[in-house]
């Protein structure tokens, strides 16, 4: 969303206790304030942006830590079991155009 990558400057918006910005442009992810778990939408006002790290530590401060290892883990068993799935297959031919 535009938007939202214009309102934040493009940047992470994480402020740490002492007061200071995340200044990180790289890898910044939407972040939903009220959680899309917990009927939070995606709209303007309900998003903002974060880097990796601090999204990722958002989450665990959200459902905790123990869950979110627990989901990642998932995530790389789902990647390892897609990327082996296509190992296996055989190229894709096409059709040549008459």
């Amino acid at each position: 969303m535009r938007e939202v990558h214009e309102r934040d400057g493009d940047r992470c918006t994480f402020v740490s206790e002492s007061g200071k910005r995340c200044d990180s442009r790289r890898m910044v992810e939407f972040e939903h304030d009220v959680t899309h778990a917990c009927g939070g939408e995606s709209t303007p006002k309900n998003l903002r942006l974060l880097c990796r790290a601090h999204n990722q530590l958002m989450a665990e401060r959200e459902f905790g830590a123990e869950f979110m290892d627990a989901k990642r883990t998932e995530s790389r068993q789902r990647t390892r079991a897609r990327t082996a799935a296509e190992k296996r297959l055989p190229p894709l031919v096409v059709p040549a155009v008459l």
